[in-house]
């Protein structure tokens, strides 16, 4: 009796110490524009404890009953200071003023260093240095300074596409607000599809990937675009030497509803007609019209239903265009012929972020994203022949892409400062259409009439994911990062699952001295079809089958870091990677439309089949790129 007496005494002792935490939590946002500041920094200076805000710029700390002295810092912004008698749980939400408004106050801003952070492989890339980046035609580009970085490569020179690790550039999952892109170039690669303009945030993983990330192998590029100010309305107009671009954002509603809208679009089509003109394309009986041009379209509305409750729906949409057009009338008739080369995203998402309790806060997600590429040919001849009309038409049409509907929910909790988790479910439809090509024939004599389509069927596949991690502090020199990814993938009555373990942590030898390691089993279920280092259009998405296996990767790191007198970080990283079940043409391959096989790394494809029913071809004719051994 004695025991169970004392048992239940120390259970309410532990409890009612328990009851003495509270939480404050809330939302940090610069003040000039209202824009959620990511990764900010709350510290409490009594106690040592501190959190970072996510993506949506949210914090929550749980911290003894008592006063607390909070510090609020972010680079390039005023250090605040709050005094808080902690008696139950409070919400602040902070504003913070820019540093350059200052003008006779200096401030000296604590610089968060990598050295202290449980993750490795990781960089932030502030858009300011996206922008002073030397640049091909004045144009920044965030694939080109991404290429500067080490363990990061570019295909070819003068090209944005990225190798990370010794991977592929179809082993890099491209993130925009969240929401998957399929392919990030224009004008073959020489320009990648990120508007500078419309970006407020940049995180490259490269390796150490946390769980809630997956479907690549080599590396994670999360893009966050700008919400908008919700002060006043204004923007900016820039014209360069092959494009233009303006951005306007603003409130709709101020303090409630704000939007961000970036365009640009090139203007090589208006350059090359004068010249189409000058070596004499153009006829006195007709009419030659030849361009090219591309353009990106980014709009973001968010409103705020309260200071827990937000409402954000993104779009982008992006395409390059080829185009040929002539015309050609006389008295004897009329001809007229048209030729087109589209590809481009267009990709849409609706997000909900609410603050269910100030230790646990949701996001909850749909989107919808569409790649396609597309080649068409038109033409028209009419003859006047002694009152009687004879005329015939043509076309002949080329069409591939992928199009995925998907549903998100994850959810961050902090349950003290010693944990800050996160974890969710993510459920994508993915619908794959390789190749279909289509021809029509249409004429006065209707006995040769011809509509016909010929191609790979549409392909419907299942994604199914689950994650949870944890960023855990086990001391104050010792901090772990530990994950789980949960994946399965169906497609045709193959169901391929995979369990992905997680984990990477960091041991402080000295306050400005720490060691890292970390391992992390990626699984990838789409292939890129490609037989040229420059991305092209007519690279092609497909699933994996119940013959083509899906792709694996291990990948093991570790390394120094040293952060040397505030003034800079360095470090040291080795890393082992594994990659298995690679395919790849063999060399001299090719394909366009389903009247072609080809050779796939050692599978063959016959015309009626591609790319789906593949047969394996000899050992001694597969090959591995450059880079991926």
């Amino acid at each position: 009796m004695k025991k169970t007496f004392f048992l239940i005494v120390a259970l309410f002792g532990w409890m009612g110490a328990w009851a003495q935490n509270y939480t404050i939590s809330g939302t940090v946002m610069a003040s000039s524009s209202g824009e959620t500041l990511i990764s900010a920094t709350v510290y409490d200076m009594l106690s040592g404890k501190g959190a970072l805000t996510n993506s949506q710029g949210r914090y929550s700390l749980t911290l003894p009953k008592g006063r607390v002295v909070l510090r609020i810092s972010y680079v390039g912004y005023a250090t605040r200071y709050d005094t808080i008698d902690l008696s139950g749980n409070k919400e602040l939400n902070v504003k913070l003023e820019s540093s350059t408004q200052l003008q006779t106050v200096t401030i000296r801003a604590d610089r968060v260093s990598s050295q202290r952070s449980s993750q490795m492989s990781v960089i932030d890339v502030p858009v300011e240095n996206i922008k002073s980046v030397p640049v091909l035609f004045g144009e920044a580009d965030v694939l080109k300074a991404l290429q500067l970085l080490p363990g990061v490569q570019s295909g070819t020179e003068g090209l944005s596409g990225i190798y990370v690790r010794g991977g592929g550039p179809d082993q890099n999952l491209f993130l925009l607000d969240g929401v998957p892109l399929y392919n990030v170039n224009h004008l073959g690669g020489f320009f990648s599809a990120f508007n500078a303009d419309a970006i407020k945030n940049v995180t490259l993983y490269k390796g150490s990937f946390p769980a809630r990330y997956g479907g690549r192998l080599s590396s994670v590029l999360d893009i966050i675009t700008n919400d908008g100010n919700d002060k006043t309305i204004h923007g900016n107009l820039s014209i360069g030497a092959v494009a233009s671009k303006i951005n306007l954002e603003g409130p709709l509603y101020k303090d409630m509803t704000t939007f961000n809208v970036s365009y640009r679009r090139t203007y090589f089509d208006l350059l090359l007609q004068p010249l189409i003109m000058a070596i004499g394309f153009a006829q006195d009986m007709g009419r030659l019209n030849l361009g090219y041009y591309f353009y990106d379209l980014n709009a973001k509305v968010t409103h705020r239903f309260s200071s827990r409750s937000r409402l954000i729906a993104s779009w982008y949409s992006g395409d390059d265009k080829i185009y040929l057009r002539n015309k050609e009338r006389d008295s004897r008739g009329y001809g007229f012929a048209k030729l087109g080369y589209n590809w481009g995203n267009m990709v849409g998402s609706l997000r909900w972020n609410y603050e269910l309790t100030p230790k646990l806060f949701m996001n909850l997600t749909g989107s919808y994203t569409r790649y396609r590429n597309k080649i068409f040919m038109d033409a028209e001849e009419k003859d006047y022949n002694d009152g009687a009309d004879a005329f015939s038409s043509y076309g002949i049409s080329y069409n591939s892409g992928i199009r995925d509907i998907g549903v998100k929910s994850d959810f961050d909790y902090q349950p003290d400062p010693n944990h800050s988790m996160k974890f969710g479910i993510n459920y994508v439809h993915h619908i794959f259409q390789p190749e279909v090509v289509k021809m029509e024939e249409e004429s006065s004599d209707s006995q040769h009439d011809i509509d016909t389509a010929m191609g790979g069927d549409r392909v419907h596949a299942e994604e199914l994911s689950l994650f949870v991690e944890d960023d855990w502090s086990i001391a104050e020199a010792f901090k772990l990062n530990v994950g789980l990814n949960l994946t399965g993938f169906g497609v045709q009555g193959t169901f391929y699952p995979s369990l992905q373990p997680r984990i990477s942590g960091r041991y402080m030898i000295t306050e400005d001295l720490s060691i890292k390691a970390g391992y992390s089993y990626m699984t990838q279920y789409m292939h890129q079809l490609s037989n040229s280092s420059i991305s092209l259009p007519t690279d092609l998405w497909v699933p994996v089958t119940a013959r083509v296996e899906p792709m694996y990767a291990h990948q093991v790191a570790a390394g120094v870091f040293y952060n040397l007198m505030g003034l800079a970080d360095l470090s040291l990283e080795l890393y082992g990677k594994n990659m298995k079940n690679m395919i790849e043409y063999k060399d001299g391959a090719g394909f366009l439309g389903s009247s072609m096989g080809c050779r796939l790394g050692g599978l063959h494809l016959e015309p009626h089949d591609a790319p789906f029913r593949p047969r394996r071809a000899d050992a001694e004719q597969r090959r591995a790129l450059p880079g991926q051994i």
